[in-house]
C-alpha cells in the first residue's frame, strides 16, 4: 500500500493536466483515500499469487490478465500506471475470489 501512495505523488509530476492535479491535492479524496487504504491493509482479502506452475492459459487467466493489463498500462502511462496496476491487482484477485466460490 505503500508503493500506491508514493506513486501517487509521481502523478502530477507527469500529466500536466488540471483536473487530475486538483484531484490528488483535494484533502477530502486524501481522506478517503487513507481511509480506504486502512481497511484494505487490516482486512482479510485474499489475493492471489504470481507464481506460474505452468505457463497454459487455463488456470492462469487472472495472472496473464493482469500482465497484459500492467503491460498497457505501463505503455500508456508510463510511470503513472503504478497506481492503476496495484488497483487492477486488487481488482482482479476479488473477482477470483467471487468465481472460484460460486464454482465450489
Amino acid at each position: 500500500m505503500s508503493l500506491f501512495v508514493i506513486s501517487l505523488i509521481l502523478i502530477p509530476t507527469h500529466f500536466e493536466y488540471v483536473f487530475i492535479n486538483k484531484l490528488l491535492t483535494n484533502q477530502y479524496i486524501l481522506i478517503a483515500i487513507t481511509l480506504v487504504l486502512t481497511y484494505l491493509m487490516n482486512a482479510n482479502i485474499y489475493l492471489f499469487s504470481l507464481k506460474f506452475k505452468n505457463l497454459k492459459f487455463k488456470g492462469n487467466e487472472f495472472k496473464y490478465f493482469l500482465i497484459v493489463g500492467s503491460m498497457i498500462l505501463v505503455y500508456l502511462l508510463s510511470i503513472s500506471s503504478i497506481p492503476l496496476i496495484i488497483i487492477l491487482y486488487i481488482f482482479l484477485s476479488q473477482i477470483k475470489n467471487i468465481t472460484t466460490n460460486k464454482e465450489a
